[in-house]
């Protein structure tokens, strides 16, 4: 299903942003935070815990490891990114205009759950 996909210019381009977006989302919340290096882990995992989240849900779908079975523990792997983003809101010690980043983490966690339980549970639209 994937291999399909991969023909699909526009697609590899959204795909290739949506990475470079998270990526550079968290490394701002790590170099602007002015808390112990625990703290900044936190406060930035958000954005790349939610990249690692989908990519390992597209490589089960990937290697046919797809399952319903899995799908609880899918949609509960999500409470890291969430907890990040609260944890994030609450703690972020930088400039408070940066939590407006978090509207692109809420768009990719739409993005991981929708493409995300596809994926895992082999139910592909």
């Amino acid at each position: 299903m994937i291999q399909s996909h991969m023909n699909n210019i526009i697609e590899i381009v959204f795909n290739l942003l949506f990475v470079l977006f998270g990526v550079v989302i968290s490394v701002m919340f790590w170099v602007k935070d002015n808390n112990t290096p625990l703290k900044r882990l936190g406060v930035s995992l958000h954005s790349v815990s939610i990249l690692l989240l989908l990519g390992g849900a597209l490589a089960i779908g990937a290697y046919g490891y797809s399952s319903f079975a899995h799908l609880h523990t899918f949609w509960g792997l999500m409470l890291i990114p969430i907890g990040s983003i609260l944890f994030s809101i609450r703690l972020f010690s930088g400039p408070k205009i940066f939590h407006l980043a978090h509207i692109w983490n809420l768009f990719s966690l739409a993005v991981c759950w929708f493409i995300g339980s596809m994926a895992v549970s082999g139910d592909w639209l």
